[in-house]
């Protein structure tokens, strides 16, 4: 649940340096997210003023997921494990913001890798649909990438997605390739399919037999 944390710090007066304008947002983030001590809560109380009423008004309906909806694309995830740190949402509220704003961070890996692995660690399996759970047999995934971005952490059950992406970095001066991957059901973070792609969420150094498909 959403505890008195995060609305005593909705009424606290701004940090020093605190610019309110949106266009200002990233660079004051990005200049707190590198100070030590105090950076998780200093994360919630950026996030608490990102569309503020809005933000404010989801977490006073215990709807964490929805405040987050708020927030400008790519920081969610920084909020989240934020919030799990500060055990101000449980598990399960935990798994339904993960499966609702994984794809809204395009890139999550800037997120830290070994951030986002401890926090889905933390979270267990997950999906954006109903009845679906951890598979019990080692899962074949395929992925679309240039060869030094192989070891992802999104795959896809679909081999034609692969080749999409693939074919999508070839369009962004990067020469795609597929490669195919078998991944044991306790590296499977989660399964989702709300972009249609098949996407399996997992543990990078989980990965076995990585290799190169020919497209």
């Amino acid at each position: 649940m959403i505890t008195s944390t995060d609305r005593t710090l909705a009424t606290r007066q701004p940090l020093e340096g605190w610019t309110p304008s949106e266009d200002m947002f990233l660079s004051n983030f990005e200049i707190w997210s590198r100070q030590s001590g105090g950076e998780r809560q200093q994360l919630v109380e950026v996030a608490l003023r990102a569309k503020d009423d809005a933000f404010r008004a989801a977490l006073a309906d215990r709807d964490p997921s929805g405040a987050l909806n708020w927030l400008p694309h790519g920081r969610a995830l920084e909020v989240i494990d934020a919030w799990h740190c500060c055990t101000d949402i449980t598990l399960d509220e935990l798994r339904v913001c993960l499966a609702e704003q994984w794809a809204r961070a395009e890139y999550p890996h800037q997120f830290g890798v070994r951030r986002l692995v401890g926090l889905l660690k933390a979270a267990g399996f997950f999906s954006d649909e109903p009845g679906i759970v951890r598979p019990t047999e080692p899962l074949t995934a395929y992925r679309g990438a240039p060869s030094e971005r192989r070891l992802g952490m999104s795959w896809s059950t679909s081999l034609d997605t692969a080749i999409w992406f693939a074919k999508r970095y070839n369009l962004m001066s990067s020469v795609g390739r597929v490669f195919v991957a078998e991944v044991p059901p306790q590296h499977v973070f989660a399964i989702l399919s709300g972009r249609s792609e098949s996407e399996v969420v997992v543990n990078p150094r989980g990965l076995r037999n990585v290799r190169e498909m020919p497209i």
